[in-house]
């Protein structure tokens, strides 16, 4: 890569290479050509999306929200829309309400679901949720989640309903509680809670449309808690989680993605008092065991893993054991 990334966001377009854009401050993006192994720079944002929110949308754009701008001017509201086509970005009308640390999903409609995260100098913690629709440019309201939280872990299930768990509350303690949007009512209901609180954990889809959750940590935002090795998962159809076998060593922060061959890849992250990890960590869900899947190349947290055409995964950037942000990748050939 050209520069360096940290808890930015990858995206896999419809040509098949790999946008990296957000993260720190910075307002570039770049471009990774899966058939060339190649980086290359692409169009620059108008603003920084610093612990925003990021979306490719059905039409193959992909839509950049929130988060933070600057240093000096607090949490933004403006969004943008990339267009692979012509390699520029765009602004498009803003948030109703500025926030970050907030998280985004995919409707069946088309439209992004963005809720949560926190808003003002103080860090007022948000229930409110807005849905955009890319073909009027325009933002709506929609219900209020039954917990504020950011940070929260959230997956698109198979229904089309959208899985929220977990993250900071509004007193800044780690949540256990999920709750459940119906796009077709606009309504969100509860879900069950989890087994442990935790935020910053590895969020996976899982082929039978279940859902894992493993690792993150169990603090409150202003305290360190435990990084944990444990894991469940959700089951759509009772509402319930389950314990599922731990992860070898704790870790929050991993980069984690659905492999070709229906593994679930976890690599890196941070852990107890170590900042960056090379290792990775594959789970079987037919067996519910984990595996080791080797070490990377660089010990990294806060990276992205994103599952190529070919079957590969490319893990990108990420922050070193020092602290500072790399502008490495490397690639995971499922076995």
């Amino acid at each position: 890569m050209k520069d360096q990334f940290e808890g930015h966001h990858a995206f896999l377009l419809h040509n098949g290479q790999v946008l990296i854009a957000g993260g720190g401050l910075t307002k570039t993006a770049e471009l990774y050509d899966p058939h060339t192994g190649t980086w290359r720079k692409t169009g620059t944002m108008a603003t920084g999306h610093d612990l925003g929110a990021g979306t490719l949308l059905r039409d193959g754009r992909v839509l950049m929200v929130g988060g933070s701008a600057d240093d000096l001017a607090g949490n933004t509201s403006t969004a943008e829309i990339y267009n692979p086509r012509t390699g520029r970005w765009h602004t498009v009308r803003p948030l109703r309400g500025a926030r970050a640390d907030q998280a985004a999903a995919l409707l069946p409609s088309g439209q992004v679901l963005i809720t949560g995260g926190i808003a003002g100098p103080q860090g007022r913690t948000l229930a409110s949720a807005e849905l955009y629709d890319p073909r009027t440019d325009r933002w709506k309201f929609t219900e209020r989640m039954n917990d504020p939280r950011f940070f929260p872990m959230i997956v698109v299930l198979r229904s089309g309903d959208v899985l929220v768990a977990g993250g900071y509350g509004k007193t800044s303690a780690t949540l256990r509680t999920a709750e459940i949007y119906h796009p077709r009512t606009g309504r969100w209901t509860r879900t069950g809670r989890m087994h442990s609180p935790r935020v910053y954990a590895a969020t996976t889809l899982l082929p039978d449309g279940r859902v894992l959750v493993a690792g993150g940590q169990n603090g409150s935002s202003s305290n360190l808690g435990t990084v944990l090795a444990s894991a469940e998962i959700y089951d759509p159809a009772s509402g319930r989680w389950s314990p599922t076998r731990p992860m070898g060593i704790p870790r929050e922060q991993a980069a984690t993605a659905l492999t070709a061959n229906g593994k679930v890849l976890v690599a890196g992250g941070a852990g107890e008092n170590v900042f960056a990890i090379r290792s990775a960590a594959l789970y079987d869900p037919g067996s519910g065991r984990w595996s080791s899947a080797g070490l990377m190349s660089s010990a990294r947290s806060g990276a992205t893993a994103t599952l190529l055409g070919s079957g590969k995964v490319l893990v990108a950037g990420g922050g070193r054991a020092d602290g500072k942000a790399l502008t490495t990748a490397e690639l995971y050939v499922s076995r």
